[in-house]
């Protein structure tokens, strides 16, 4: 229970990047992850990766974000990335303690260390859906 409440966070908690370019209730975390976890499946479909794995990976990618929220890039280049990582790191490790099999964890290693052509299909997800979300927004007119 403790898993699924902090995941489920990620539903409240918009990303902050669209905030920061004057777009009016965008998308949520969580919202981001269902978009890059289709992409990611349809990529590793196209490319004869491991799904399972893709989509684990996928799912988990953003976890850390239910503790450290969704912080904007101006923030992270303030701060660095060494401190970023750090922070992640350890809000992945207390989200996913509880999980029942050391996959959970490894994936989201896998995920930061681009370390697996699973993990770097998804670091393509990751940047298509925010791609395919900026222009659905420019269409809309709704931010810079």
């Amino acid at each position: 229970m403790r898993f699924v409440s902090r995941a489920e966070r990620l539903e409240g908690l918009p990303r902050t990047g669209w905030i920061v370019a004057g777009v009016q209730s965008p998308e949520s975390v969580a919202a981001h992850v269902h978009g890059t976890t289709l992409i990611a499946l349809w990529l590793a479909d196209s490319l004869g990766a491991d799904a399972e794995r893709v989509m684990r990976i996928a799912l988990v990618h953003d976890l850390s974000e239910t503790i450290i929220t969704d912080l904007p890039k101006p923030v992270k280049a303030a701060i660095g990335d060494a401190v970023v990582a750090r922070a992640e790191q350890a809000a992945a490790e207390t989200i996913l303690a509880d999980a029942p099999s050391t996959q959970w964890m490894s994936a989201y290693g896998d995920y930061s260390a681009a370390a697996s052509l699973e993990a770097r299909i998804v670091k393509a997800a990751d940047r298509i859906q925010m791609i395919c979300k900026a222009c659905q927004y420019e269409a809309q007119s709704r931010g810079d």
